[in-house]
């Protein structure tokens, strides 16, 4: 060890009351893990993870991960302590509104806080996922993550923890708060496998059996999993509410104030002889112990990311290639085989379906233990571990891009909803996107989706029907923050563009074809349907005069103005909505339109048999039309 077991045990003691203080002002929160954990955190603080307070964006500081963040109090009151950020009227503060000390941890750079954490096991995954992105650049970058029973039960460790093994992510060190307790009590009712041989047999580095509350030993687990060629994997035995008396041990710390009697008691035994969020002046030469280690870290960071915009030389390369009927997934391939190589921090996967989501580019490289520098990622079929990776390679730097087919966005929809929260540059990749990907039956056709998408705040759902809106659904989603792209599995009428089209498609919706400029009838459509709409033009006008307005993205187009929307709509008698999916997202803009849509899951069939099934024909659209042509002359 470096230091004497009193200067551990101080800062140890400072974070135990810290959090208890807090929990209790509070009147809510969860003490127990805190507790048991401050040792480890005491010697991780002083003796090895390098961080810079002057500079939270130094790009090769390393990580730490609280993905059992509930235990949120240890982080903050860690980040008080070393000068990284949160200050005591922020500890005050506790779960209060507008603080930055969350009830979990809330994705705040400048407060040391690396990501939001909460649903357990994500924060693991989102580990891996900085690993990943951090061994290519500086393998010496440490990826310090803490996972509690809870993150090891919940599928996603299986999933990213058997990823971490397979790419011998040397630089993720996950730290195990193995105290044997959750919510309902001891966990031997419900989690008995062994652990440590779970994660030798992934091809860990695994150091067991370590004194959670033994100074020296803590430390030589530390040392030993710094020199370690595998991740590593430390279990650490602890006691949750580690110094509450009658409460330590029992599952009925882990998520309540302990008490002022209990903590009266605590410092007795602790020989705590200060108030509450009262520090030892001693504290502050702890702090300057740290800083000293830290001296001559901090010099550079990471530079914003510029706004990614295609080539004029793409463009016109586009303009060739779009009087071709292709799917929407194939017409997203042809622009990463366009754009990709020049965008060196896009990383790119896909959960086992490469072949379908069209996910990998002509040149693309393959990240693994051999090549750490590659973007392109098998992930296996692991969609819930690929989404929180994602938002790992995102936090640390990378614009992350995910397949798989719609449908299976349910699996990884919990991390898809963190990844909005903390506004990363995902892209998710979602093919095959409705009835029309044909006879593999309703278990893959998705029909609620879209409107899942399309209700999740910050998030954006692109759903093309062309070559050109996918193009600028894709220049779009680089730009910044979640995206969704929705592509289609079979391949789609061409759709005929004019010039101004490119800079409409941005904003969400535009007219796309209009017989004359007072149509009598606006058909509202996204995707495949759009392009089989405009295929039907001849038809449709035939009986009334018809716009079609396309709508690749409800989502940007509820951000313009009232006047724009109203103006596409015009002043028309009849709207009509023809989506392969659930209506429920368009009655916001359109409550009084007439739905061609699916409410119910679709069957296994040739995709042409599924629409007319459901109705959405031609047929059916130019009977509805010549009805309403009759009651209105």
């Amino acid at each position: 060890m470096k230091h004497t077991s009193q200067i551990y045990a101080m800062l140890a003691n400072g974070l135990r009351f810290l959090a208890v203080d807090a929990v209790e002002k509070a009147k809510s929160g969860h003490p127990g893990m805190p507790l048991g954990m401050a040792d480890i955190i005491s010697v991780l603080w002083l003796d090895f993870i390098q961080l810079a307070p002057a500079n939270h964006a130094w790009s090769d500081r390393d990580r730490f991960i609280l993905s059992n963040g509930h235990g949120s109090m240890l982080l903050y009151a860690i980040n008080y302590l070393s000068g990284m950020g949160i200050t005591l009227e922020d500890i005050k503060q506790f779960r209060q509104q507008g603080s930055v000390t969350a009830g979990h941890p809330e994705y705040e750079l400048e407060k040391g806080i690396e990501t939001t954490t909460g649903p357990l096991g994500q924060g693991l995954a989102n580990a891996v996922g900085m690993a990943m992105a951090l061994i290519g650049q500086n393998p010496s970058i440490k990826v310090y993550c803490t996972v509690g029973d809870g993150c090891l039960m919940e599928g996603i460790s299986q999933e990213v923890c058997s990823l971490a093994g397979t790419w011998r992510l040397r630089n993720l060190i996950v730290i195990w708060d193995d105290n044997a307790i959750s919510i309902d009590g001891p966990v031997e009712g419900w989690f008995t496998e062994n652990v440590p041989s779970r994660f030798l047999a992934m091809g860990w580095h695994v150091i067991t059996d370590v004194n959670g509350h033994d100074y020296a030993d803590i430390y030589r687990a530390f040392k030993e999993a710094e020199k370690a060629n595998q991740p590593v994997f430390i279990q650490f035995k602890t006691t949750i509410g580690k110094g509450l008396v009658g409460l330590e041990g029992t599952s009925r710390v882990h998520g309540a104030p302990a008490g002022a009697e209990s903590i009266r008691k605590m410092r007795e035994l602790l020989k705590w002889p200060y108030e509450p969020f009262e520090m030892p002046q001693e504290m502050e030469k702890i702090r300057q112990l740290m800083h000293q280690r830290w001296a001559g870290n901090g010099k550079d960071c990471i530079a914003p990311r510029d706004t990614l915009k295609f080539t004029a030389g793409f463009w016109a390369l586009l303009d060739q290639a779009s009087g071709q009927s292709m799917a929407t997934r194939a017409a997203s391939k042809w622009v990463l085989d366009h754009v990709a190589e020049g965008i060196p921090n896009l990383v790119v996967g896909s959960a086992d379906l490469t072949a379908s989501n069209l996910t990998k580019w002509q040149d693309a490289t393959v990240f693994g233990p051999n090549h750490y520098q590659g973007r392109y990622v098998y992930y296996g079929v692991r969609e819930f571990g690929m989404f929180g990776i994602a938002n790992g390679l995102a936090l640390a730097g990378k614009i992350a891009a995910v397949g798989t087919f719609l449908t299976f966005m349910d699996y990884g929809r919990s991390s898809m909803r963190m990844a909005a929260m903390m506004n990363l540059p995902v892209v998710y990749v979602l093919t095959h996107d409705s009835i029309g990907l044909g006879e593999d039956g309703p278990t893959h056709q998705p029909i609620e989706h879209l409107a899942i998408c399309r209700l999740t705040p910050n998030l954006t759902l692109w759903r093309p029907c062309s070559l050109l809106e996918t193009a600028v659904a894709w220049e779009q989603s680089l730009a910044g923050g979640p995206h969704v792209l929705s592509l289609s599995r079979q391949n789609l009428p061409v759709v005929q563009h004019i010039n101004s089209h490119k800079v409409e498609i941005e904003k969400g919706a535009y007219v796309l074809y209009q017989t004359d400029a007072q149509p009598k009838v606006v058909i509202l459509a996204s995707g495949s349907e759009a392009a089989m709409v405009f295929s039907w033009i001849h038809s449709l006008e035939a009986i009334a005069s018809v716009r079609i307005v396309s709508c690749p993205s409800l989502d940007r187009l509820y951000q313009q103005p009232r006047a724009y929307r109203d103006q596409l709509l015009g002043q028309c008698g009849l709207k009509v909505v023809v989506e392969a999916a659930s209506s429920m997202p368009w009655y916001r803009w359109v409550a009084d339109a007439w739905m061609m849509t699916c409410e119910d899951f679709g069957e296994s069939a040739p995709y042409e048999q599924i629409y007319r099934a459901k109705g959405i024909t031609l047929e059916r659209l130019t009977q509805y039309l010549e009805k309403y042509q009759l009651e209105v002359e």
